[in-house]
């Protein structure tokens, strides 16, 4: 897979998200910008990962060869749970992502705080799921 320059240094100053350019490069990407905007714009960064958790959601169906994928985040979670892909810890952390990251979005909220608990949160959620759908590790 042929990956622009641009990403691959996105991945290689990104401290929680480069590991990631193998298997998704979107989630370098979208991890990356969130960590960056986290301090100095907090809206950014929960939008940016609301964008991670759908992505790294869609990946997630296409990994176990789920077919007919829901429309809406909230459905696919649910699917995956209850498929026993997801245990109520991490559903837990992608419907938090889900549900701030709608605030940020459509009220513009930018809580601080909560924006570097979903950073927190999409960093364990891909942690967490790559034991269940293969992909890197952190330390792989």
């Amino acid at each position: 897979m042929a990956v622009d320059q641009q990403i691959r240094e996105l991945a290689e100053r990104t401290a929680n998200f480069g590991y990631l350019l193998a298997y998704e490069p979107v989630l370098v990407v979208h991890g990356a910008a969130a960590e960056a905007a986290l301090f100095t714009d907090p809206n950014t960064a929960m939008f940016k990962c609301r964008l991670f958790g759908e992505t790294l959601v869609e990946r997630a169906f296409i990994s176990f060869g789920l077919p007919n994928m829901p429309d809406t985040q909230h459905k696919r979670l649910k699917v995956l749970s209850d498929q026993g892909f997801l245990d109520a810890r991490v559903h837990g952390w992608f419907d938090s992502v889900r549900k701030i990251g709608n605030q940020a979005v459509h009220e513009g909220y930018a809580g601080q705080r909560e924006a570097l608990l979903l950073v927190r949160a999409c960093y364990e959620c891909r942690v967490r799921t790559s034991s269940t759908h293969g992909g890197p590790t952190r330390s792989g």
